[in-house]
Protein backbone atom coordinates (compact mmCIF):
# COMPACT_ATOMS: atom_id res chain seq x y z
CA UNK A 1 0.00 0.00 0.00
CA UNK A 2 1.61 3.48 -0.61
CA UNK A 3 1.79 5.86 1.49
CA UNK A 4 -0.51 8.72 0.72
CA UNK A 5 0.34 12.69 0.47
CA UNK A 6 -2.74 12.84 2.83
CA UNK A 7 -1.23 10.62 5.71
CA UNK A 8 2.01 12.50 6.09
CA UNK A 9 2.56 15.66 8.53
CA UNK A 10 4.73 18.43 7.60
CA UNK A 11 8.19 16.57 8.20
CA UNK A 12 6.44 14.18 4.98
CA UNK A 13 6.54 11.30 7.86
CA UNK A 14 3.83 9.06 8.35
CA UNK A 15 1.24 10.72 11.00
CA UNK A 16 0.89 8.30 14.46
CA UNK A 17 -3.03 7.78 13.83
CA UNK A 18 -3.01 6.75 9.92
CA UNK A 19 -1.62 2.94 11.32
CA UNK A 20 -4.62 2.42 13.11
CA UNK A 21 -6.29 2.13 9.53
CA UNK A 22 -3.35 0.20 7.84
CA UNK A 23 -4.08 -2.55 10.79
CA UNK A 24 -7.74 -2.28 9.99
CA UNK A 25 -7.34 -2.79 6.39
CA UNK A 26 -4.80 -5.89 7.12
CA UNK A 27 -7.65 -7.38 9.12
CA UNK A 28 -10.49 -6.52 6.60
CA UNK A 29 -8.27 -8.12 4.18
CA UNK A 30 -7.52 -11.03 6.12
CA UNK A 31 -11.17 -11.50 6.88
CA UNK A 32 -12.48 -11.41 3.59
CA UNK A 33 -10.11 -14.36 3.05
CA UNK A 34 -10.95 -16.25 5.69
CA UNK A 35 -15.04 -15.55 5.42
CA UNK A 36 -15.12 -13.07 8.46
CA UNK A 37 -15.54 -9.71 6.84
CA UNK A 38 -17.72 -6.83 8.75
CA UNK A 39 -20.30 -7.81 6.53
CA UNK A 40 -20.69 -11.41 7.53
CA UNK A 41 -20.97 -10.54 11.17
CA UNK A 42 -23.83 -8.03 10.07
CA UNK A 43 -25.36 -10.62 8.09
CA UNK A 44 -25.51 -12.92 11.59
CA UNK A 45 -26.79 -9.86 13.59
CA UNK A 46 -23.35 -9.91 15.52
CA UNK A 47 -21.45 -6.76 17.03
CA UNK A 48 -17.37 -6.78 16.96
CA UNK A 49 -15.68 -4.05 18.30
CA UNK A 50 -12.34 -3.50 19.05
CA UNK A 51 -11.46 -3.14 22.56
CA UNK A 52 -7.94 -3.29 22.91
CA UNK A 53 -5.20 -1.40 20.87
CA UNK A 54 -1.23 -1.61 21.14
CA UNK A 55 1.10 -0.13 18.69
CA UNK A 56 4.64 0.14 18.74
CA UNK A 57 6.79 2.17 16.41
CA UNK A 58 10.23 1.28 15.61
CA UNK A 59 11.22 3.46 12.19
CA UNK A 60 9.10 6.00 10.14
CA UNK A 61 7.27 5.34 6.95
CA UNK A 62 7.36 8.52 4.65
CA UNK A 63 5.84 9.42 1.72
CA UNK A 64 6.90 8.01 -1.06
CA UNK A 65 7.23 4.41 0.39
CA UNK A 66 5.29 1.47 -0.26
CA UNK A 67 4.41 -0.61 2.90
CA UNK A 68 3.78 -3.99 3.71
CA UNK A 69 1.17 -4.51 6.42
CA UNK A 70 0.76 -8.41 7.60
CA UNK A 71 -2.25 -9.38 9.98
CA UNK A 72 -2.06 -12.42 11.99
CA UNK A 73 -5.43 -13.85 13.34
CA UNK A 74 -3.99 -15.97 17.28
CA UNK A 75 -5.89 -18.92 17.91
CA UNK A 76 -8.11 -17.99 20.61
CA UNK A 77 -8.77 -18.95 23.96
CA UNK A 78 -11.75 -17.48 24.71
CA UNK A 79 -14.61 -15.61 22.92
CA UNK A 80 -12.82 -13.29 21.02
CA UNK A 81 -10.54 -12.29 17.97
CA UNK A 82 -6.80 -11.45 18.56
CA UNK A 83 -4.89 -9.88 15.87
CA UNK A 84 -1.24 -9.04 15.33
CA UNK A 85 0.19 -6.70 12.74
CA UNK A 86 3.93 -5.72 11.14
CA UNK A 87 4.52 -2.97 9.05
CA UNK A 88 7.64 -3.11 7.14
CA UNK A 89 8.64 -2.15 3.53
CA UNK A 90 8.73 -4.91 1.01
CA UNK A 91 12.35 -6.43 0.31
CA UNK A 92 13.18 -4.77 3.37
CA UNK A 93 13.87 -6.77 7.29
CA UNK A 94 12.99 -3.45 8.84
CA UNK A 95 9.97 -3.32 11.32
CA UNK A 96 8.36 -0.06 11.00
CA UNK A 97 5.56 -0.82 13.87
CA UNK A 98 3.86 -3.88 15.02
CA UNK A 99 0.50 -4.15 17.51
CA UNK A 100 -2.10 -5.92 18.07
CA UNK A 101 -6.19 -5.59 18.51
CA UNK A 102 -8.61 -7.43 20.26
CA UNK A 103 -12.28 -7.69 19.40
CA UNK A 104 -15.33 -9.02 21.36
CA UNK A 105 -18.60 -10.35 20.34
CA UNK A 106 -21.73 -8.32 21.04
CA UNK A 107 -25.15 -8.70 19.92
CA UNK A 108 -27.06 -5.50 18.04
CA UNK A 109 -27.55 -3.58 21.31
CA UNK A 110 -23.65 -3.93 22.64
CA UNK A 111 -24.31 -6.54 24.72
CA UNK A 112 -21.71 -9.11 25.36
CA UNK A 113 -21.61 -12.78 24.08
CA UNK A 114 -19.46 -14.88 26.25
CA UNK A 115 -19.58 -17.22 23.96
CA UNK A 116 -18.40 -17.80 19.82
CA UNK A 117 -21.50 -16.85 17.67
CA UNK A 118 -22.72 -20.15 16.37
CA UNK A 119 -21.44 -19.48 12.97
CA UNK A 120 -17.93 -18.77 13.81
CA UNK A 121 -18.15 -21.96 15.44
CA UNK A 122 -17.42 -24.27 12.50
CA UNK A 123 -14.99 -21.83 10.66
CA UNK A 124 -13.03 -22.30 13.87
CA UNK A 125 -12.84 -26.14 13.64
CA UNK A 126 -11.78 -25.63 9.75
CA UNK A 127 -8.90 -23.71 11.09
CA UNK A 128 -7.72 -26.23 13.39
CA UNK A 129 -5.10 -27.32 11.04
CA UNK A 130 -4.01 -23.98 9.96
CA UNK A 131 -2.79 -22.53 14.09
CA UNK A 132 0.69 -21.90 14.82
CA UNK A 133 2.14 -24.30 17.39
CA UNK A 134 4.84 -23.44 20.08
Amino acid sequence: MPVRFSEVDALHIVWHGHYVNYFEEARRALGRRLGIDYPVFLEHNVGVPVIHLQLDFFAPARLGDTLRVTARLFQPASARLDYGYEITRPGEATLLAAGSTSQVFTTPGGELLLNFPAFLLDRLKDWDPLWSRP
